[in-house]
């Protein structure tokens, strides 16, 4: 079963998303600022804009 964690840093704007646990660890991480898009590692077709995470995007 693969898990993830997904968190948001409010300084600097950033996600980090950390994946492939093992031994206490994760072996993956990701950083993600605005403008960028994060993948699920499960579901390929799912992503997620950082903006609208962050609240950055301009939609309505």
């Amino acid at each position: 079963m693969a898990t993830t964690t997904l968190r948001r840093l409010l300084t600097g704007n950033v996600i980090e998303r950390h994946s492939d646990p093992r031994d206490g660890m994760y072996r993956q991480g990701v950083i993600a600022r605005a403008g960028d898009t994060v993948a699920s590692t499960v579901l390929a077709e799912l992503t997620i804009p950082v903006d609208a995470v962050l609240g950055t995007d301009d939609t309505p």
